[in-house]
């Protein structure tokens, strides 16, 4: 028994696949009709969604499918589906933009039915009635699709089918679970998206305990598809079927970019040896640059792009990961013309003075430039330009009138832009951690961008520009994708919305989360026969044996005191040595001597040398400076040793080491792994006020609401100890704008900012660290000034501007809801200021 304990303690024992299966059946006449003959995964997943719409099964779908393969089938056959049942559908997205664009494209599926009528559930209850009977079912007509994002809505309650995005899914759990009735399915697309850092909000949503639609996923970048599934089904205990294809249908192939030609390496998933070997000896690799200066990357740029026209390899995007780096790349190729037809130009041009009347003279000027750049094929896209921009470049994108588009990754979260080539310019990205090399799944999920079905594109080409050294293409092609899992979900607000449920056990939705925590339950009766096993044994031995253990675990904490202590050690001072064992005891020696210090030392009670990494303790007061969990963890370690040395000076090794087994198995198994984490939040929540007897207070409730910041517990703080300004409104505007922004600062504003550093760090439930960069800008604009004059004076960029002021409006509408008269009144104030202009402009898609 022992040896099975420490073989499964050696090699784990993850719980064997119950819900992962596949599917066997297709269907035979699906709804939606494509372009191209259907793929057998989209066949199969049509009969699954047929048969979750029809009620005959409660199932999951994951389809684990390459980037281009034709997942959004699976949406538009919901849908379908949905308006013939007359039930509702909600589709969950990660980006406002890929919403938009995924709205438009239903609303087209839809243009002959923007209308259902359906039953509404009142009048079902009243079916039998005489009035029912004489008069006929009141239908009434709901639109067919709408979209609720944080800055645009469009028939977002009343819709039968409704895009969201994630986060606004998440508050209508919270605050509105009706909102998902009648609703067989929720549909989330880019699911991978779990793995970054707004993972937490996609986790919560999929295990939220008001949910009770099943889930259909879907992503292009999956490596552990199996154990997703089988995550996916521990939710609602349904089986999950995972359906995809197993290879692109449009073949991807791999050029390197040697200076002169594109030279193919590899194709599919594989990379030829020879060829990547004779690529990189003409490409002389030793005589690279580390860096490239401007002038170089301008001409090695030109000479791609000349190339890249050449060899028909146009529409292109070249993928970078500094938006300034694009701006500049694109600056450099200004006088290369890539449209040649005069009606061309006129079509980029009527698109631009439909722009400029959308906007405004005064904010287009923001984007005249471009307008010029956009007539000769050359486009940007990043998160700098404004949104009406980017729609007009996807616009010109899927006209074919882009013929080379510059951009960030962002373009790689299926926002569909039809190109034959991907280029990538960079091996590296920035992360809040300083520059890392780009992850493998990040790296394919740029390359599928190139071909795409539907779109006559026989193969899509990838060309990896080797412009400097260390570029490690090859390593990034060869290394495995990062699983997709869950990085826990526990935080204050998830624990506060939580305790808002009085029949949910707070504890265990959070901390064993599906998707952030493993299933050993199976291992459960064996656990149980290994505590039987040690009942056999004398209860003083056992009791020993964990006291033993438990002075291992806390003397590890306060290491570092005790060697600072042994340094010190002078002739006569006792000490506590380890013993080997099976014996117990720590040996009660006095120090002798150094026989070479620090390392060795002689002791008068033994002939031999002693190590000072054997001292477990020095018998002296806790004195002196010693933070607090230091001090606590010596006296626990202290109280320990006390307590084994009050029982046998040997122990029984077979006691001890099942004794030892059951501990670590309690440990790794069964102790949930956010489990410390959320006993700290707890403590700090009751001791700030946000818990009474595990009920949230006013103040609770307030942060329960606030999803639009990281940090709403120190938000709520400097509110209450009235930091934020409350007599001016646009002060109090420009204060919450440092809860959006982290760590970019303006010096006027740095006291501000210090300010709730101080409460941030007394609250300690997050890293986040306030920002002024933007407390200038929405100050003014919450003064009447536009954007472009606000970009003029500050150098900050429109994009990111537009945004900050977006999310602030959606923290003004989340406070608002459940706050005190005193700030609701100053939220719907501060709306009404700042809810105006270029940063809520219609989307073109609507």
């Amino acid at each position: 028994m022992l040896k099975r304990a420490q073989d499964l303690l050696r090699t784990g024992a993850p719980a064997p696949p119950l819900y992962a299966k596949r599917p066997t059946e297709e269907g035979k006449a699906p709804l939606v009709q494509t372009s191209y003959e259907l793929y057998p995964y989209q066949r199969q997943s049509a009969h699954l969604l047929e048969q979750l719409y029809r009620g005959t099964e409660k199932l999951n779908i994951l389809c684990a499918s390459p980037t281009g393969s034709g997942k959004s089938y699976l949406i538009k056959y919901a849908a379908t589906l949905a308006v013939q049942h007359k039930c509702n559908l909600r589709i969950a997205v990660p980006l406002v933009a890929l919403a938009e664009q995924q709205y438009a494209d239903l609303c087209d599926l839809f243009r002959d039915t923007p209308t259902v009528d359906i039953l509404f559930q009142e009048d079902e209850q009243d079916m039998y009635s005489d009035e029912y009977y004489y008069g006929g079912p009141a239908m009434e007509p709901v639109s067919t699709v709408g979209l609720w994002t944080g800055p645009t809505q469009e028939n977002e309650k009343e819709a039968l089918i409704c895009v969201c995005t994630y986060e606004i899914v998440q508050i209508q759990l919270d605050k509105n679970p009706h909102w998902m009735d009648n609703c067989p399915c929720l549909i989330i697309d880019e699911i991978h998206s779990m793995n970054n850092d707004r993972g937490h909000v996609l986790e919560a949503m999929m295990t939220h305990p008001q949910l009770r639609s099943n889930i259909v996923a879907l992503s292009g970048t999956i490596p552990n598809p199996e154990e997703l599934a089988e995550n996916m089904g521990r939710v609602n205990r349904c089986p999950t079927y995972l359906v995809g294809a197993t290879e692109r249908p449009i073949t991807l192939e791999y050029y390197l970019d040697i200076g002169y030609q594109f030279r193919k390496v590899g194709s599919g998933h594989t990379i030829d040896d020879a060829e990547w070997k004779k690529a990189n000896e003409d490409l002389y690799t030793e005589n690279l640059p580390d860096r490239l200066s401007f002038n170089q990357l301008k001409t090695r740029l030109i000479n791609m792009v000349y190339r890249l026209r050449k060899e028909e390899m146009l529409p292109a995007m070249c993928v970078a990961f500094s938006c300034r780096k694009l701006n500049q790349m694109a600056d450099s190729v200004r006088g290369i013309d890539l449209l040649h037809e005069q009606k061309d130009k006129w079509k980029v041009r009527m698109l631009f003075k439909r722009l400029k009347r959308r906007m405004g003279a005064e904010d287009y000027a923001l984007v005249a430039e471009l307008a010029a750049l956009a007539e000769k094929g050359i486009v940007l896209h990043h998160s700098w330009l404004c949104k009406q921009y980017l729609e007009t470049v996807c616009t010109m994108a899927k006209h074919n009138l882009a013929k080379l588009i510059f951009c960030t990754s962002t373009l790689s979260t299926g926002i569909n832009l039809p190109v034959k080539t991907t280029v990538l310019t960079s091996s590296k990205m920035p992360s809040k951690h300083g520059m890392i090399w780009l992850p493998s799944a990040l790296f394919f999920q740029i390359c599928g961008r190139a071909g795409r079905p539907g779109c006559g594109e026989k193969k899509g080409m990838v060309v990896l520009c080797q412009w400097q050294n260390s570029m490690h293409w090859r390593d990034i092609f060869e290394t495995k994708a990062e699983h997709v899992e869950g990085q826990g979900i526990v935080n204050p607000r998830t624990v506060l919305n939580c305790f808002l449920f009085a029949s949910i056990d707070t504890k265990k939705v959070l901390c064993e989360s599906p998707f952030s925590s493993v299933d050993y339950s199976h291992v459960l009766p064996f656990y149980h026969e290994c505590e039987q096993k040690i009942s056999t044994f004398p209860p003083i031995y056992v009791q020993q044996a964990k006291y033993k253990l438990k002075f291992i675990e806390v003397a590890t904490k306060c290491r570092q005191i005790v060697h600072k202590w042994a340094l010190g050690l002078r002739e006569g001072m006792d000490i506590l040595v380890d013993a080997p064992f099976p014996r117990m005891h720590p040996y009660q020696w006095r120090f002798k001597r150094w026989a070479e210090r620090p390392f060795t030392f002689e002791v008068y009670e033994s002939e031999d040398l002693c190590q000072v990494q054997w001292i477990l303790d020095v018998k002296k007061e806790i004195g002196g400076v010693i933070h607090v969990d230091t001090m606590l963890a010596l006296t626990e370690m202290r109280r320990c040793i006390e307590l084994v040395m009050e029982g046998p000076e040997e122990t029984i090794e077979e006691c001890y080491d099942m004794v030892e087994a059951v501990a670590d198995m309690e440990r790794r198994f069964f102790t949930p792994l956010f489990g410390a984490k959320y006993h700290h939040i707890v403590r700090k929540l009751e001791t700030l006020g946000y818990l009474a007897q595990r009920v949230p207070t006013a103040k609770g409730r307030l942060v329960s609401a606030l999803l639009a910041v990281e940090d709403p517990v120190t938000l709520v703080e400097c509110w209450y100890r009235h930091v934020l300004p409350r007599d001016d409104v646009h002060r109090f505007l420009s204060g919450l704008t440092c809860f959006l922004v982290e760590e970019k600062h303006d010096e006027p504003h740095n006291e501000f900012c210090a300010q709730v550093k101080r409460i941030s760090d007394e609250v300690d439930l997050c890293d986040q660290q306030a920002g002024s960069l933007y407390m200038g800008p929405i100050y003014q604009w919450s003064c009447g000034n536009s954007v472009a004059a606000i970009v003029q004076t500050y150098g900050v960029n429109v994009g990111h501007f537009c945004k900050v002021v977006q999310r602030l409006c959606q923290l003004l509408q989340q406070m608002a809801t459940v706050a005190d008269s005193k700030l609701a009144g100053l939220c719907e104030e501060g709306i009404r200021k700042i809810k105006r202009g270029l940063p809520f402009l219609r989307s073109m898609y609507l």
